[in-house]
């Protein structure tokens, strides 16, 4: 008969045993990161105002075609009105802490005017590539009148009527401070040679604009492009020939305001997804979300998973 003999193979079970353990501990290690970080990419996201963005907490990178910003300490950025821009956000050990400010048009001019004369004359020549997206670090009581320029925004629509959530008094103070609250919080990117003819051309109205903030006005109604010529008393052909010579269209004015007016909404956290589809024009909840995600990249639920931080 055969001799057979059989090797024990217990003296190769210790380094499998700490394989497994170290995949193990890698895959937890793995989980824990990814439970630790969520990050979500925002695409096609219409500057339609000058916009400070107060950055705080976590990790956010904003590009356009030409620029790339990326921040992960606090500080401000300066968009130019009227680019699109991607936004990625990062959050970090489960936390994310921004804010944003729209500047009314109307303001600029009062700012710009505050601009010492030597400095507008030493204005950057536009070109096709300038830089339209600034990061300036943080410093002393930016915060501070960053919130000051929040309440001012939120109170003073028509001190002429006063204000329900202040009284009169304190409406008028604000709206005397607002050029110098700017003045102040831009300290740092008025010095950059870019800085005035940003400022002076977001100052100016374009026809644009005017579109778009009509159809923001009131994105629930179904717009026509007769119903905007008749806003702006200009016939159908002229708005159309004039929208084009501005590089766009009616309908993608109207599409990019009801789509940022739902980011919008849904950033506030103060509406559900069907609340905001009824809110911005759609019957339909289920072809709003297919839209959003369509023109974001994203779904309005995973968006407001980081956007409303």
């Amino acid at each position: 008969m055969e001799n057979v003999t059989f090797v024990s193979n217990s003296h190769q079970r210790p380094a499998a045993d700490n394989l497994q353990k170290l995949k193990s501990l890698l895959t937890n290690t793995r989980q824990q990161i990814k439970s630790q970080t969520q990050q979500v990419t925002i695409k096609n996201l219409y500057v339609s105002s000058f916009t400070l963005v107060c950055f705080r907490s976590g990790k956010l990178t904003i590009s356009n075609n030409h620029d790339t910003i990326y921040c992960d300490e606090p500080g401000m950025l300066v968009l130019k009105k009227e680019q699109v821009v991607n936004v990625t956000l990062e959050e970090v050990n489960d936390h994310m802490d921004f804010d944003i400010l729209e500047i009314p048009t109307q303001r600029l001019g009062a700012l710009y005017a505050l601009i010492p004369n030597e400095q507008q004359t030493k204005m950057a020549v536009p070109t096709e590539k300038a830089q339209k997206i600034f990061y300036t670090p943080d410093f002393p009581a930016r915060r501070e009148v960053f919130e000051h320029l929040k309440t001012a925004f939120s109170c003073t629509k028509d001190t002429s009527k006063g204000c329900s959530n202040c009284n009169n008094k304190s409406c008028i103070e604000n709206e005397e401070l607002i050029p110098y609250f700017l003045l102040f919080l831009l300290t740092a990117f008025l010095r950059l040679p870019e800085s005035c003819e940003i400022i002076l051309s977001s100052a100016q109205i374009t026809l644009k604009e005017r579109v778009y903030n009509i159809i923001s006005s009131s994105p629930s109604r179904q717009w026509k492009l007769t119903d905007v010529a008749d806003h702006i008393f200009m016939s159908t052909s002229t708005l159309k020939r004039k929208l084009a010579e501005e590089g766009t269209s009616f309908s993608d004015i109207y599409l990019s305001a009801r789509m940022n007016q739902a980011a919008k909404l849904l950033r506030i956290g103060n509406h559900n997804v069907n609340a905001v589809a009824l809110k911005c024009g759609y019957d339909s909840t289920s072809y709003f979300i297919q839209c959003f995600k369509k023109y974001f990249k994203t779904t309005p639920s995973t968006f407001i998973k980081m956007a409303n931080h």
